[in-house]
């Protein structure tokens, strides 16, 4: 175990010393517990703490608290009276969070008993927070546990305590770089089904810390060794044993499973660094900003462009034929698998921009390598269609096109190709980047009143139609004027729809 992290000068030290002064102060016995002291021990920097506090009165305690150091006060759990207080935002607009729950009934190692992993079963007294030599209490061990970086269930019962725990057995294995205990894991397969007793929204926010895992393919293997995945996402099972064109090294699941794997390695810095296959992807500024923004929740685009890796072929298995010439073709999976997507977002409880962002990038994955014939410089109209249709999802579809490919190909890739690939993706990116979705409208040359009188038509969709149709002309450089917008339309509406007359 590392030296233990001295937090006496971060928001959450301060936080501590506060919340030490005002319970000294009521004669309040109190103890950091969780994850916030097994951090500390391993020197890992917290920004949070959990307080368990010997009083009868928790939700005023901490509304009192919060009052004191001008923080914010919330309620976690009414009926637990379990409650959370913010501090105020530092110069970085970040705040120190310390959750506080009752001791009740018990002494501390009877509460540190009812928790999940031994290492997360370690208390400190508030008085002595920041010096943990000497001062811990650890009645099961939890500080040999983690000199020997390992998970290990308190007792047999804590999944069917709180179903949770099974997600958070995986998230913190990858999140520490810890193995699971043989019987812990043993147990985590037992009591598998104990998942369905969970909230959709607590089961959300602990896969969306599984997927925001750097090693999250590993993560999804242990899922699924445990038996999980397929509870949470039963769509999944169909994938299966999925053969694919020889074109593919692995089988539909396994091909998920891997472009989430490559996804994140195209989105880490230290394996780009190490690889030269995945260091050749145009990286920027701009798109770590853009996987970096939040979309809702306090989910970004990078977790959820992973969450769109893991089912972009969710509907392979249904729409899969076999042509007489030997020929084996999908016609249709990335539409029908953005609508079986919508639903497994809906009952996951995201929220409806998640929803929308993951979706379009399950029915648009095919898209960037469409963009022309075989792989030739894409018009600029083909690349205003690109950007219109998708929109903030422009960037997050070419990356995913390209983790597809590296997933389809596996230890089969050609470094010719791929080469070909990556200079495809970057004019497409230098497009992007050059004219944002959210900017490239452009100028309007002429407007619906002023089309309808020079073709002499009434208003309705047809109108619309041709009005959309001059914009790509504009992008495409094809007209530059109102009186070319004008033969254009005219010339258009013909073709689509007709001759005008005279």
């Amino acid at each position: 175990m590392t030296s233990p992290a001295d937090v006496r000068g971060t928001a959450i030290g301060a936080m501590l010393e506060r919340a030490r002064v005002f319970l000294a102060k009521r004669q309040v016995a109190a103890w950091t517990v969780g994850g916030s002291v097994r951090d500390m021990l391993l020197g890992v920097p917290t920004a949070d703490a959990d307080l368990v506090v010997d009083a009868p009165n928790v939700p005023e305690l901490g509304r009192q608290f919060a009052d004191e150091i001008g923080g914010a006060f919330y309620h976690l759990d009414q009926q637990r009276n379990y409650v959370r207080v913010l501090s105020e935002p530092d110069a970085a607009g970040e705040r120190a969070r310390l959750d506080i729950t009752p001791l009740g009934d018990q002494d501390i190692a009877s509460e540190l008993s009812r928790r999940d992993f031994t290492v997360n079963a370690i208390a400190l007294p508030l008085e002595t927070w920041h010096a943990p030599d000497g001062n811990l209490i650890d009645p099961l061990d939890g500080c040999a546990d983690l000199n020997r970086r390992v998970l290990r269930a308190v007792k047999p019962a804590i999944y069917a305590d709180d179903g949770i725990r099974l997600m958070r057995l995986v998230r913190l294995a990858g999140q520490l770089g810890f193995t699971v205990d043989d019987e812990t894991q043993a147990l985590a397969k037992r009591d598998a089904s104990h998942i369905a007793d969970v909230s959709p929204d607590r089961l959300r926010d602990e896969l969306c810390k599984v997927l925001a895992l750097r090693d999250v393919k590993s993560a999804l293997r242990l899922l699924d060794d445990i038996g999980l995945l397929s509870r949470v996402m039963p769509e999944l099972d169909a994938a299966r044993g999925v053969t694919q064109p020889i074109e593919h090294y692995w089988d539909v699941f396994d091909h998920l499973v891997e472009t989430v794997g490559y996804m994140d390695g195209l989105l880490d810095e230290n394996r780009r660094a190490a690889d030269p296959i995945l260091a050749q992807m145009p990286w920027s500024e701009h798109v770590a900003d853009y996987f970096a923004e939040e979309v809702s929740g306090g989910v970004d685009r990078a977790v959820l462009t992973k969450l769109a890796c893991l089912l972009h072929d969710i509907s392979k298995p249904q729409t899969k034929t076999v042509e007489e010439s030997g020929r084996t073709r999908f016609l249709g999976h990335p539409e029908q698998g953005a609508e079986v997507t919508e639903t497994v977002m809906e009952r996951l409880h995201f929220s409806r921009r998640a929803n929308a962002y993951v979706s379009l990038l399950v029915r648009q994955h095919l898209r960037p390598m469409q963009l022309s014939n075989n792989l030739e410089t894409p018009t600029r109209r083909a690349l205003y269609r690109f950007k219109r249709d998708l929109g903030d999802a422009s960037v997050g579809a070419v990356w995913l096109a390209m983790a597809d490919f590296l997933a389809a190909k596996g230890p089969m890739l050609d470094p010719n190709e791929w080469r070909r690939r990556v200079s495809h993706c970057s004019l497409v990116m230098e497009s992007i980047l050059a004219e944002p979705a959210d900017d490239m409208a452009p100028p309007q040359l002429v407007n619906g009143h002023r089309l309808m009188e020079a073709l002499g038509v009434g208003p309705g969709p047809r109108v619309g139609q041709i009005l959309e149709a001059v914009r790509e002309a504009l992008a495409a450089d094809e007209v530059s004027t109102p009186e070319e917008a004008l033969e254009f339309a005219r010339r258009e509406w013909e073709t689509r729809f007709g001759s005008l007359g005279g």
